[in-house]
């Protein structure tokens, strides 16, 4: 009887161990960087460091035109990053050290008859054109190389749009995480062809290109699994996770 209480017991921390290891193993596969339908895609926990969330104190969206993967139905594309909601002249700060390989400084908003024209290409030709994203709709932006060793064999960009003004960086600039880069605006958008001070915003994006593609973070991934990957991935001052 003694020896049967103790085959039971074993069994049932066998069993809770089994369950524990399972429960692990669902928790790694979900959070993935990108691409959830793919056994390769990199997980959390093989990046080197936590991103700094660019905003102090801002909270991240739930809403899910807001995240990734959202349909840009006024431009024929998907959103391939944050949108983070504040209000014009906010502070914004670099993700993770790197060096600056676009400081779109000069950026002037075209007037509205303009910015519809090239709205008008994007829905002829049912995308979004490079040019019009990179020259047009990102408004003044700062790109930053973080180069190979945030995420072995994927070289790591973050991009910063609609700014209203960059902090005195160019083009060669080496950057910490954590410095001041520049201001939370609206160029690049409607209501910066406008001409108003509407919808004021930071779109942010976190990019990993190898020599097959280049993913953006939380590609193919659903909004929870992003939102539970943020709270891990994610750190900042007055950071308010969900």
């Amino acid at each position: 009887m003694k020896n049967k209480f103790i085959i039971t017991i074993s069994l049932l921390i066998f069993s809770c161990a089994s369950n524990n290891n399972l429960e692990i193993s669902q928790e790694s596969f979900e959070l993935k960087l990108f691409n959830s339908f793919s056994q390769n895609s990199p997980k959390y926990e093989d990046v080197k460091e936590k991103i700094l969330f660019p905003v102090k104190g801002a909270i991240l969206t739930k809403k899910p035109n807001l995240l990734p993967n959202a349909e840009r139905s006024y431009r024929n594309g998907i959103h391939e990053g944050v949108d983070i909601v504040v209000p014009f002249m906010t502070p914004v700060y670099a993700s993770l050290d790197g060096i600056i390989v676009v400081a779109n400084t000069e950026y002037q908003d075209v007037d509205i008859e303009s910015y519809e024209r090239f709205l008008k290409t994007t829905d002829i030709m049912k995308k979004t054109p490079m040019d019009i994203y990179s020259h047009i709709l990102l408004g003044k932006h700062i790109i930053i190389d973080h180069g190979f060793e945030y995420l072995a064999n994927y070289r790591t960009t973050s991009t910063y749009a609609h700014l209203e003004k960059i902090n005195s960086k160019k083009v060669g600039d080496v950057v910490k995480k954590g410095d001041l880069i520049g201001y939370v605006g609206n160029t690049g958008t409607k209501y910066g062809a406008l001409n108003n001070l509407l919808g004021a915003h930071l779109h942010w994006e976190i990019h990993f290109e190898n020599e097959i593609s280049k993913y953006y973070l939380g590609q193919n991934i659903t909004n929870e699994d992003f939102l539970k990957l943020s709270n891990k991935l994610f750190e900042g001052e007055g950071y308010e996770k969900n």
